[in-house]
C-alpha cells in the first residue's frame, strides 16, 4: 500500500519533531548566535523603540519631563512626523501588489491560474494584505517589518499570514541583502502566557525562563545594554508570562542524484522520493544503501540546503523538528541601509532630530510668552491712593506690582508706570518656519504627497510632483516588491504541503466562465516563476490605468476589440466590483451566444442584414423621388405664373420634367415593396435574398 501524501495529514512543525533528536551541541551553537546577533543589533532595538515612540506622540523623554517641569516649562508636541508616515503608508494601500505564478515548462500553462487563485483565496481568508500593509509600516518607522506565513487548522484555508513585532526577531548579523535573503538563522524570542505553554508542551517548565531572577545564560558584551532573553522594553516580563526563543537555520547536506532505469525502480518502489529534473535525490545514506545493493551506479553529488527550527525555554531544548517547507516561515521587508552599522533604518530617523527641534523652538516661545509681562502696572506705595479700592477697581487685580517710593517718580513726578509689553522677537516666524518643515523635508515627502499644498498649480504639475516623491521612497517599495517574491515561494511551498487533496480553487477562465478546479492538480507541477504584480484592486492605481483607457478610448473603438478586452477594461475601472463583475458578464455572455449560433440562423440572420441593407436604400430612393416630385410641381406653378406675365414663348417644357418625376416616384415604391416582402421571406438553407442584387 502506497504511503499517504504528504498533505493527508494535519502536520504542524511546530508541533512534530519527525523523530529527530536535537544535538549535544545545539544550545551551544545557540548561546553563540545569541552572543554575536544581539550585540549586532542592540544599538538599533534602542533606536527602533525611539522611533515607534515618535510616531505614537511620545517625543520627549522621562528626563527632559522632568526638566522642563522643573523650569516650569511645558513640553509642547506637534506630531508632524506621524501624517508623513501615514501618506506613505496610505499610498502603499492605494497601490498593493499581488502574486502571479508563472510556470517554466509547457506542459504546466493549464494550472498557472490555479495556483494564483489559490494564492489570493488564502489571503483573503487570513487578510493577509492587512498583514503586509502593517510590516511595510514598520518599515517605515523603525527600518525593518516581518510577517509569518504557518500552517493553522482553524481557518478553511489551512494557512495564516501574520505579522509579527520586527522587535521579537534577531536576524544573523552576517546578513547582508535586502530582505535577509542571504540571512543563515535567525531567533524570534515570543512572549506567551502559562497556559498557553502548558498546551504546547506538556511535559515542560514553564518556570524555566520567567523574570530577571531566573538563571539564563548572561552574555558579556558592553554593547549590549540587556540581554533580551526575557524580552520588553526593560529586559521584564509579568509573572505570567514564559519567553520561547525560537530558532530557525539551515544546514548544508550532501544529496546524490541517481537517474536512468535505476531512478525509474527507485521512484515505483517509493512513490515519495524527492526528485529533482528527473533525477531521484538520495541522502548520504540511502546511496550508500544503493551503490552496496548495485555497484558502480553512476550518482552526481550535490549539496542542499536542510531548514531546521528548535523551540527553547531557558536551557531546555523544547522542540526540534525539520521545517518541511524548506524555507524560513518568517520573511522579512528592510529600509534604508545603515552601511557602516550593518542595519536597516525607516523614514522616522532623520525626522526625529527636525521634530525635536520644532518641539523645543515652541516650547522656549511659549515659555518666553509665558513669563514675560502681559500688561498690568508698577505703582510706589506712597503714591497717594487706596491700594484695596484701586486693585478692586482695575480690570486685573493680580496684574498690579508694588514697588518701593522712588523707584519709578522723580520728587514731583507720577508715582505709577504701566509694564513694559515683552516685544515679538525677530525672525522668530521664519525659524518656525524651518522647524516645522524640516520634519518633511528631511524624508522627501513634499506637500503633494500629504495632500496639503495650499497653492494654485496644475493638475498635471502636481502628479509629477507627487510622482517624484515616489521616486525618493522608491527603496522602500523595491524591498517590498523583493519581500512579495520571496513570501510567494514560501506560500507556494505551504500550500502543497498543508491544503487538502480535495480543495476546490475558483478560477476564471478566459471566457470568464467560473469555474472550481481541484487544487490537488499542481502537486505535480514544476518550478514556478514567482511575478509580482501592481493589483488593480488599489483605488489609486485604478483610477490612473482608468485616466489612461479615457485618453486611448477614440482609438480603441475604432480597433475592433473583442468582448474580452472590453470586459478587462470594465475591471480596471473605478466602479464597484460588483457593477465591473456584471458589465464584463454580460460583455462575455453575448459574445459567447454569438459564437454559439447555427450556421443556419447565422445565414439567416446575414440575410435578413441584406433585406434591412436593401429597405433602407429603397426608402431612401422613394424620399428622393418624392422630393422631386414636389420641386418639379413648385416649379410648374411658378413657371406659369411667370409665363402669363413673359409669355409662354419664354416658358420651358414643363410637362416632361413632372412625367420624369412621376417615373421615379412609382419605381421607388415599387423598390420598396419588393424589399418588405423580401425581408418576410424565410431565406432557407441559405438561399439568395431575392433584394440581394440592385433594382433596375
Amino acid at each position: 500500500m502506497p504511503p499517504a501524501p504528504p498533505n493527508a495529514a494535519q502536520r504542524d512543525p511546530v508541533v512534530d519533531n519527525s523523530g529527530l533528536e536535537a544535538p549535544d551541541d545545539l544550545l551551544g551553537r545557540f548561546q553563540g548566535w545569541d552572543h554575536v546577533d544581539q550585540a549586532h543589533w542592540a544599538t538599533w532595538r534602542e533606536d527602533a523603540r525611539e522611533a515607534y515612540d515618535f510616531y505614537a506622540g511620545r517625543q520627549w523623554t522621562a528626563d527632559e519631563v522632568r526638566q522642563l517641569e522643573n523650569l516650569n516649562r511645558i513640553p509642547v508636541v506637534f506630531n508632524r512626523l506621524a501624517p508623513t508616515i501615514d501618506a506613505v503608508s496610505g499610498a502603499e494601500i492605494g497601490a498593493r501588489q499581488q502574486v502571479q505564478y508563472f510556470p517554466r515548462q509547457v506542459g504546466d500553462t493549464a494550472i498557472d491560474d490555479i495556483l494564483t487563485e489559490g494564492a489570493e483565496w488564502i489571503m483573503d481568508e487570513c487578510e493577509g494584505d492587512e498583514e503586509d500593509s502593517g510590516a511595510f509600516r514598520d518599515v517605515l518607522i523603525c527600518g525593518v517589518g516581518c510577517t509569518e506565513t504557518r500552517p493553522d487548522f482553524d481557518l478553511a484555508s489551512r494557512i495564516v499570514k501574520e505579522r509579527v513585532d520586527p522587535l521579537e526577531i534577531t536576524w544573523d548579523a552576517s546578513a547582508r541583502k535586502a530582505c535577509f535573503a542571504d540571512a543563515r538563522h535567525l531567533c524570534r524570542r515570543k512572549p506567551m502566557s502559562k497556559d498557553a505553554f502548558r498546551e504546547l508542551w506538556p511535559g515542560a517548565e514553564p518556570e524555566a525562563d520567567v523574570g530577571l531572577q531566573s538563571a539564563r545564560p548572561v552574555i558579556v558584551d558592553p554593547r549590549i545594554r540587556y540581554d533580551g532573553t526575557n524580552g520588553g522594553a526593560d529586559g521584564a516580563v509579568s509573572r505570567d508570562e514564559v519567553i520561547v526563543r525560537e530558532y530557525q537555520w539551515f544546514e548544508r547536506q550532501p544529496r546524490h542524484l541517481v537517474g536512468g532505469l535505476t531512478a525509474q525502480m527507485l521512484k515505483a518502489r517509493n512513490p515519495d522520493v524527492p526528485v529533482r529534473d528527473g533525477l531521484v535525490e538520495l541522502t548520504a545514506d540511502q546511496h550508500d544503501d544503493l551503490q552496496a545493493r548495485f555497484p558502480g551506479t553512476r550518482s552526481a553529488r550535490i549539496t542542499v540546503k536542510v531548514f531546521f527550527r528548535a523551540f527553547v525555554a531557558g536551557a531546555q531544548v523544547l522542540e526540534y523538528a525539520k521545517l518541511e517547507v524548506g524555507d524560513f516561515t518568517y520573511k522579512a521587508m528592510t529600509g534604508k541601509r545603515d552601511r557602516n552599522k550593518g542595519t536597516w533604518y525607516g523614514l522616522v530617523r532623520p525626522m526625529i532630530d527636525p521634530q525635536k527641534w520644532a518641539n523645543k523652538v515652541f516650547s522656549q516661545i511659549l515659555h518666553i510668552m509665558r513669563s514675560n509681562a502681559q500688561g498690568g502696572l508698577l505703582i510706589e506705595k506712597g503714591a497717594g491712593i487706596d491700594p484695596r479700592q484701586f486693585e478692586a477697581s482695575w480690570a486685573d487685580a493680580s496684574a498690579i506690582t508694588w514697588v518701593e517710593d522712588g523707584t519709578i517718580s522723580s520728587p514731583n513726578g507720577k508715582k505709577f508706570d504701566v509694564k513694559p509689553m515683552a516685544e515679538y522677537p525677530t525672525s522668530l516666524d521664519k525659524l518656525m518656519a524651518v522647524a516645522v518643515t524640516a520634519v518633511r523635508d528631511t524624508t522627501g515627502v513634499n506637500q503633494e504627497m500629504l495632500g496639503s499644498a495650499g497653492r494654485d498649480q496644475p493638475g498635471v504639475l502636481e502628479s509629477q510632483r507627487t510622482q517624484q516623491a515616489f521616486g525618493i521612497l522608491a527603496a522602500f517599495f523595491d524591498s517590498k516588491r523583493r519581500y512579495h517574491a520571496m513570501q510567494g515561494r514560501l506560500l507556494l511551498k505551504t500550500m502543497a504541503l498543508y491544503l487538502p487533496a480535495d480543495t476546490l480553487v475558483r478560477v476564471t477562465g478566459a471566457d470568464n466562465d467560473p469555474r472550481y478546479v481541484p487544487l490537488a492538480l499542481t502537486r505535480d507541477a514544476a518550478d514556478y516563476d514567482v511575478i509580482v504584480d501592481e493589483a488593480p484592486a488599489g483605488p489609486n492605481q485604478k483610477m490612473a490605468v482608468f485616466q489612461i483607457l479615457m485618453q486611448l478610448t477614440p482609438l480603441l473603438q475604432n480597433a475592433g476589440l473583442g468582448a474580452k478586452v472590453w470586459a478587462e477594461i470594465a475591471r480596471y475601472s473605478p466602479l464597484p466590483a460588483k457593477v465591473a463583475e456584471l458589465i464584463a458578464s454580460d460583455l462575455m455572455q453575448k459574445e459567447a451566444a454569438a459564437r454559439a449560433q447555427s450556421p443556419a440562423q447565422a445565414r439567416q440572420a446575414a440575410s435578413l442584414a441584406q433585406a434591412k441593407a436593401a429597405d433602407g436604400a429603397a426608402s431612401a430612393q422613394h424620399h428622393a423621388a418624392q422630393a422631386a416630385l414636389a420641386g418639379a410641381r413648385a416649379l410648374r406653378v411658378h413657371v406659369e405664373t411667370a409665363k402669363d406675365i413673359a409669355g409662354a414663348a419664354q416658358a420651358p417644357d414643363l410637362a416632361t420634367q413632372e412625367a420624369q418625376a412621376k417615373l421615379d416616384l412609382t419605381r421607388a415604391t415599387t423598390s420598396n415593396l419588393l424589399a418588405e416582402v423580401a425581408a418576410k421571406l424565410d431565406p432557407g438553407g441559405g438561399a439568395e435574398n431575392p433584394t440581394g442584387a440592385a433594382i433596375p
